[in-house]
């Protein structure tokens, strides 16, 4: 499950506060290598990590995933912020909405009942 053009993805993951990933998401032309470091792991509602994309080295973001239950359902709300630039939060936005559509495809919730955008919050962090 990737965004985009991508084919597969390798995931190298030790899921624990200051553990580390490794993402290897592949299209037909490039590798996307995203890393990162675990900051709170709560399972089952909350992880917060570090992420950084090979292609821009040295910009550290942040992602939020929290799952929020709703009865028998549940809301995931994906929260990335810290971007050092506009162009980059569009970007991303693009790729994760992508990724939990194809999540709620292959993880049964009824149609009708995605609502991608809700999911995700961006923000950027200007540098003055």
């Amino acid at each position: 499950m990737g965004p985009g053009d991508v084919l597969s993805a390798e995931a190298t993951l030790d899921v624990r506060v200051d553990g580390a990933f490794r993402i290897v998401m592949k299209s037909r032309e490039r590798e996307h290598v995203h890393t990162g470091t675990y900051q709170v792991v709560e399972p089952p509602s909350k992880l917060v990590f570090t992420w950084t994309a090979a292609d821009t080295p040295g910009e550290m973001t942040l992602v939020t995933l929290e799952l929020v239950p709703h009865g028998e359902e549940s809301e995931l709300v994906l929260t990335h912020e810290r971007f050092p630039k506009s162009d980059v939060t569009l970007r991303y936005k693009t790729g994760w909405g992508t990724i939990a559509e194809k999540f709620c495809g292959v993880s049964g919730a009824p149609q009708g009942r995605v609502e991608v955008n809700r999911w995700i919050r961006m923000s950027e962090t200007r540098r003055w």
